[in-house]
């Protein structure tokens, strides 16, 4: 199976490695971190499916994005959140800035994992991120470094709960 070459300008760093995609869903360029050259294959690869997601995919995402941001509304109050009181549907999708496509060394290379660091209008401080393995959405909620691949972090989050006071992930548990 041939790749595309989506990531561009690919450097290392005393982190890794380094590059840069444009993200069609959001219309911007966003950075890429990976772990070393040797997954740089498999890099273009989550870089691929992240430029043509499902839209059944882009949608659930985007219910669970609204979920994070109305939560948050009304635990900070609505003063505090210079968005509109309600969003709907792909709205969301304007008052979130992705900035870095995160990949690590995966346990099976033939599933597609990474999570995504993003800015967000309604939480400054602590951001929003979201992860995705094998078309399932793991987590979205706060940056707090959720790799698709590290399951007992994952497993600390949980996933939403309605009934729950409050969340750490506003997904829910897909099958």
């Amino acid at each position: 199976m041939e790749t595309k070459t989506l990531i561009k300008d690919i450097h290392k760093t005393r982190f890794g490695m380094e590059g840069t995609m444009y993200y069609p869903l959001f219309r911007r360029e966003i950075n890429v971190h990976f772990d070393d050259s040797e997954i740089v294959e498999y890099a273009q690869l989550c870089a691929e499916y992240l430029c043509s997601m499902p839209e059944e995919t882009i949608d659930r995402l985007c219910i669970y994005m609204i979920r994070y941001f109305e939560e948050f509304r009304e635990y900070v109050g609505e003063d505090e959140i210079n968005m509109p009181k309600e969003v709907k549907g792909r709205e969301i999708l304007n008052y979130v800035y992705p900035n870095v496509l995160i990949v690590e060394k995966p346990d099976n290379s033939d599933i597609i994992g990474f999570h995504i660091e993003c800015d967000c209008e309604w939480e400054i401080e602590h951001g929003l991120e979201f992860t995705i393995k094998d078309d399932k959405i793991l987590y979205v909620g706060s940056f707090d470094d959720m790799p698709a691949w590290y399951k007992e972090r994952l497993d600390y989050a949980g996933f939403y709960g309605s009934d729950k006071d409050i969340n750490m992930n506003y997904a829910d548990k897909e099958v």
